[in-house]
């Protein structure tokens, strides 16, 4: 990811920052309405989910510029991801498409095709690690 990209992640995901709680729930209402068949792998009560959620992808916004130093935290969500949860390759791009449109409604009017561009890479490069972890 390039400087710019790296901005635009940073300063969208402040809406969540600000937003947790409601952001959360949004997300996972939408999540469950895309995906139903993922309700069974998340608990009844979502808010420690939710705060897990949160602290994880703050996490990789933070260090995007430095993913490597994160690289071995990420490997580990994904294989727990699999082996505990059931997560399949196939549920992370709807998750990233969930978050997404989630960031999306949140930043209105200052959200733009670029920063759709760069959460897409940012979560596809996550993905990408967190599936190839699960699969080891």
């Amino acid at each position: 990811m390039d400087a710019n990209q790296i901005k635009l992640v940073k300063d969208s995901w402040g809406y969540v920052l600000i937003n947790k709680k409601d952001a959360a729930e949004v997300f996972y209402k939408r999540l469950f309405e895309v995906a139903p068949g993922v309700r069974s792998m998340f608990p009844d009560n979502l808010d420690e989910q939710a705060k897990k959620l949160v602290s994880a992808i703050s996490l990789v916004v933070a260090k995007l510029d430095k993913l490597d130093e994160v690289l071995d935290q990420v490997k580990y969500l994904g294989k727990k991801h699999t082996n505990e949860y059931g997560a399949k390759p196939e549920h992370y791009p709807v998750v990233a498409k969930t978050l997404i449109e989630v960031l999306a409604a949140g930043n209105g009017d200052s959200w733009t095709d670029d920063h759709e561009a760069a959460w897409s890479l940012a979560l596809t490069t996550v993905a990408k690690a967190m599936i190839e972890a699960g699969q080891e």
